[in-house]
């Protein structure tokens, strides 16, 4: 789900399988960008596949959100964190 809390930010919220997340790979004139987009579905099972995006259909618009990765390095540091949000998730649901 996608909304703004009461400070204003935006917020994607996952958990109920309303969100597709998909990569794509943005191939512009100046150079080669990968990319994450977020569209809002009707909710579904966890973990169903995303719609891979490729350089014909990427640009459509239909996405809400993207996190834009002009380098491999900044693609490693979401993943890196992301497992750490997953860590922290998993010892506080055994505490």
């Amino acid at each position: 789900m996608f909304f703004k809390n009461e400070k204003g930010t935006n917020v994607i919220q996952f958990g109920t399988g309303d969100i597709n997340v998909s990569p794509a790979l943005l191939d512009l004139p100046e150079e080669t960008v990968g990319a994450l987009t977020f569209e809002e579905l009707e909710p579904s099972k966890i973990g169903t596949a995303g719609i891979e995006r490729t350089c014909d259909n990427c640009m459509v618009g239909d996405d809400h959100t993207r996190l834009v990765f002009t380098r491999v390095e900044s693609v490693r540091e979401v993943i890196k964190y992301l497992q750490k949000v997953e860590e922290l998730m998993v010892f506080d649901s055994e505490t």
